[in-house]
């Protein structure tokens, strides 16, 4: 049987020539590293966590002039609103609420995935709590009323630090005290990206912006 990827690979090739040049590199890539993390054991969650962060940067990353260059968290927040209006089916709701009452509900409640957190920690300072419960209650009522680019942007956030956390050096690999947030950013992230390369391959007449390193012919 295909795996998701596969399948995709498929699709791709046989839209590619109806594809705008930037987006069909842009979704290939993506596609790959997608293609990367099924390939990949159980045993390396945390690699098959990364190697999905990377597809979804590929999705969202363009070139830029680093004059006026946007925040990391700017460019998927903007990214978001994009992707969402493109969701006319809602598949991205239907995927975090398929998703709440394990894995996305999990990673909301559970504090060592929020910034506010460890800014305090480092500062010195208690004051967090507040507003990671005001997040969470926000995700809640977003959930309630279909905002999806609100709860997605809130679900990003948390998996950030996670990336950060990773690609950082900030965790050990395989460890067992970063166990629950690893495992449900996992499965929140594997069950999205496909949704996303599927939304931007169904709207080729978005501008989604010129790849950060082009394939270079000399």
């Amino acid at each position: 049987m295909d795996t998701i990827a596969q399948e995709i690979k498929a699709t791709l090739r046989a839209v590619r020539d109806d594809l705008e040049p930037d987006l069909a590199l842009r979704l290939h890539r993506a596609n790959s590293w997608l293609a990367a993390t099924e390939a990949l054991e159980d045993d390396f969650i945390d690699m098959g966590f990364v190697s999905l962060w990377i597809g979804f940067n590929t999705c969202y990353g363009e070139e830029s002039d680093h004059t006026q260059e946007l925040t990391e968290r700017q460019r998927f927040r903007a990214f978001v609103e994009s992707l969402c209006e493109c969701d006319l089916n809602k598949h991205i709701y239907h995927c975090l609420w398929r998703n709440f009452t394990n894995h996305v509900r999990r990673l909301l409640k559970n504090q060592y995935v929020y910034a506010g957190f460890w800014k305090a920690q480092r500062e010195g300072t208690a004051h967090w709590e507040e507003q990671f419960h005001r997040e969470h209650a926000n995700a809640l009522k977003a959930l309630a009323a279909q905002d999806v680019p609100k709860l997605l942007g809130i679900v990003l956030d948390r998996l950030y630090v996670l990336r950060n956390q990773l690609v950082h050096g900030g965790a050990t690999f395989q460890s067992g005290v970063n166990r629950e947030q690893v495992n449900d950013g996992h499965a929140i992230l594997k069950a999205l990206l496909p949704i996303i390369i599927q939304i931007m391959m169904n709207s080729n007449d978005r501008d989604w912006g010129p790849n950060a390193y082009p394939v270079i012919n000399t």
